[in-house]
């Protein structure tokens, strides 16, 4: 076996996913900050990303109105 020393430092404001407009809280303020952010092509929103496949797109909002619903 092999050991290698990894050290890890995250910087930055931290987020929750969904939670776009950082308010604490995941609601429709989100979907709509969410929708602009891909309709105007803004850049990657990462807390918007909730498949986290590194885009945000229209299975991001779906899955974000689906959270909202179930919650």
């Amino acid at each position: 076996s092999i050991e290698i020393p990894v050290t890890l430092t995250v910087t930055g404001e931290t987020s929750n996913l969904g939670d776009l407009n950082l308010d604490g809280e995941i609601n429709v303020l989100d979907v709509v900050t969410l929708i602009s952010a891909i309709l105007d092509g803004s850049e990657f929103i990462p807390s918007g990303d909730m498949n986290q496949d590194g885009a945000n797109d229209v299975l991001d909002v779906v899955t974000l109105i689906q959270i909202i619903l179930n919650i």
